[in-house]
């Protein structure tokens, strides 16, 4: 679990703040100048906040690039998934997302999730004629598919393949869920699974769950890459140095390779550019080809994770800046992707947990 137990427990500091619109609070300046617009997106976990970085302000030179709080989340904030219109933010404890518009951050709402469903990661799914949202329940053991329009959760599918999902990636036709497989009655990890669940048809009512893939201990994170690769990272019992990532072939499920990253991973990032896979968490980085899978030294991105708390990552591609998010530290660091090494940090709310980086249409 990516920090699970930590971080199920650590989000009982209520911000006694009003919402806010998406202007500097010091300033009351547009933090916006035109659309579209390079932002990036951060959830405070322990603030419970949303903050947000105007990325051709903040490489521009100029001061006034941070906007922060934008608004109040729900309950432990986990993720944030955005798609150039829409966010979701994952509330664990508050057992709900928060749906909003990213010009209007003010326009946003709730939804509630079946009970106790302890939410982990998100996907905007979007299809000819559907749009739906795909959400990991933890504590379910489930899928829960729900429709933005309505606000309802219209079906969950039950996971047998492994227990306590947690980081979910759509590759083509298919939901690939990470199963950690933590188990509170010995307080160890089970074997780590893959649970795949078919949505191919357009009835979401007809998806289901058919079948799973080995992964290494206590996977938590997916990502599906552009070459058709799914990297599935597995953390490992925290501090034991076992993190690895296993790298399938989307379509066949057959396993390419296993990479040894080594510490406790809890991210991972991908510079399409150079075709470079960025693993990390806590002060640990590790990186690989793509095309090779073979691992590459990157040490000035190394020596900028050093002494930290890398909690997420994510990348500005259009000027190859790898952001990450230093959970005890409080700040955002910027790190370039061409050798240059850390080109920024920046002090930020409570428990930077969650990043996401996109273009704001």
């Amino acid at each position: 679990m990516r920090n699970s137990l930590h971080r199920l427990l650590f989000g009982c500091v209520l911000l006694l703040a009003s919402c806010m619109a998406p202007d500097l609070p010091e300033q009351g300046l547009p933090l916006r100048d035109g659309y579209p617009l390079d932002e990036l997106w951060i959830v405070h976990g322990l603030a419970e906040t949303i903050g947000l970085v105007n990325c051709d302000r903040l490489f521009g030179g100029r001061s006034d690039y941070f906007a922060n709080p934008l608004f109040l989340t729900g309950r432990v904030p986990n993720r944030i998934v955005v798609d150039g219109t829409n966010g979701i933010i994952v509330n664990s404890t508050g057992h709900s997302l928060t749906l909003f518009s990213l010009r209007s951050p003010g326009q946003r709402r709730e939804i509630a999730l079946p009970g106790g469903s302890n939410p982990w990661d998100a996907a905007l799914l979007h299809r000819e004629g559907l749009f739906r949202i795909l959400v990991t329940a933890f504590m379910r053991n489930s899928l829960c598919v729900v429709d933005p329009v309505s606000g309802r959760v219209e079906h969950e599918i039950m996971l047998t393949n492994g227990s306590r999902p947690e980081g979910l990636a759509i590759v083509g036709t298919r939901a690939w869920v990470a199963m950690s497989g933590w188990n509170f009655s010995s307080g160890d990890y089970d074997p780590g699974r893959v649970s795949l669940v078919d949505i191919s048809a357009n009835d979401p009512s007809q998806w289901k769950e058919t079948g799973w893939l080995a992964a290494g201990s206590n996977p938590q994170t997916i990502f599906g890459d552009t070459s058709g690769q799914v990297h599935v990272l597995s953390t490992g019992r925290y501090n034991t140095e076992s993190g690895v990532v296993r790298v399938f072939d989307a379509e066949t499920l057959v396993l390419k390779k296993e990479i040894a990253t080594g510490g406790s991973p809890q991210a991972l990032a991908f510079d399409v550019t150079a075709g470079i896979m960025h693993a990390a968490g806590g002060a640990m980085h590790a990186a690989y080809d793509v095309a090779t899978l073979e691992t590459l030294a990157l040490p000035e991105v190394e020596a900028a994770f050093r002494a930290r708390d890398i909690s997420a990552l994510a990348i500005d591609t259009g000027r190859r800046i790898l952001f990450a998010a230093d959970f005890s530290g409080d700040q955002l660091l910027a790190i370039a992707l061409d050798g240059t090494g850390l080109v920024r940090s920046l002090q930020v709310a409570d428990g930077p947990v969650a990043l996401a980086a996109g273009t704001t249409w």
